[in-house]
């Protein structure tokens, strides 16, 4: 199989940039087996120092966690967005469940489907409304493979330090506030759209050979808040917000992350017995589609 292409590799972007947020109830709890480590002097003194540091300490120490997400966006009176759910066990599973909702133009987003994308080894599964489950090895991805098993092995579609590092936005600590009945830290960053996109899509290893997944002229500013749970430097919630332009028309972008379950039990799915190979799902689905095109 060639590379995918881009408006897949836009779609699953999108659905990356998603991976975790903030529906506030539920009852999942930020559980977590880490020994605490109380760093608010750091965060305080060196905030972009206490950010790499609390990337460090996912990667290294966090063995399972659980998300919840959602993001939407609001253009010329038309609203659509997503909310979801994403699991990671050490060593290489994830799964995530996505929904979308909203559209317009007589489209309802909500009539897709569950999106979901199981990646179990090198072994990756995608379940669409229209295709059905397929599955792939993450060595079709060509030179995406490597990026993508970067991305596994981070537990999370985001490169938090590498983010930071990209997009080249001072890190503010704006003090300490409660949160869902939790004492945290917010740190905030303030950049440009166009940036952030292209700086995740870099995080994830797509970076399109200089081209960027975003058309041309896409900009308008953004502020990402990280807020950061002090005893155990882990991250907590990610807030995004900020405007755009596009085609003469002004958006509204937002997204939140919420992580929780750390080291506690996670389940991922088996993997479906019924999924067909890539090329061919989408062939049926497209009309001959070449996959790789």
């Amino acid at each position: 199989m060639q590379r995918i292409p881009r408006i897949l590799a836009a779609a699953f972007l999108m659905a990356a940039i998603s991976i975790a947020a903030a529906c506030g109830g539920g009852g999942e709890e930020q559980t977590s087996n880490l020994p605490p480590e109380d760093s608010s002097d750091l965060l305080v003194a060196n905030p972009s120092q206490a950010l790499g540091k609390s990337v460090d300490r996912f990667e290294e120490n966090v063995e399972s966690v659980e998300a919840l997400f959602t993001f939407a966006i609001e253009m010329d009176g038309i609203a659509f967005g997503a909310d979801g759910r994403f699991s990671y066990v050490s060593p290489d599973s994830m799964y995530m469940l996505m929904n979308m909702s909203g559209g317009g133009g007589g489209v309802d987003l909500g009539d897709l489907g569950e999106f979901e994308i199981l990646l179990l080894g090198d072994e990756l599964y995608m379940n669409t409304g229209f295709t059905g489950w397929v599955k792939m090895s993450l060595d079709d991805f060509g030179e995406g493979a490597d990026a993508l098993r970067s991305l596994r092995e981070g537990h999370t579609p985001l490169d938090y330090q590498k983010l930071i590092d990209s997009i080249g936005g001072e890190v503010q600590n704006l003090g300490s506030e409660t949160v869902d009945g939790k004492t945290i830290t917010r740190l905030r960053v303030t950049t440009d759209f166009a940036t952030l996109m292209d700086s995740i899509a870099d995080s994830v290893g797509d970076s399109g050979g200089g081209e960027s997944l975003l058309p041309a002229g896409l900009s308008g500013p953004m502020t990402l808040d990280i807020m950061i749970d002090p005893e155990t430097l882990l991250p907590y919630k990610f807030e995004a917000s900020g405007e755009f332009a596009m085609n003469g028309q002004s958006a509204k972008f937002a997204m939140t992350f919420r992580f929780f379950n750390y080291n506690g039990t996670v389940i991922i799915p088996e993997p479906p017995a019924d999924a067909k190979p890539f090329d061919e799902s989408f062939s049926d689905a497209f009309g001959g589609l070449n996959a790789g095109e």
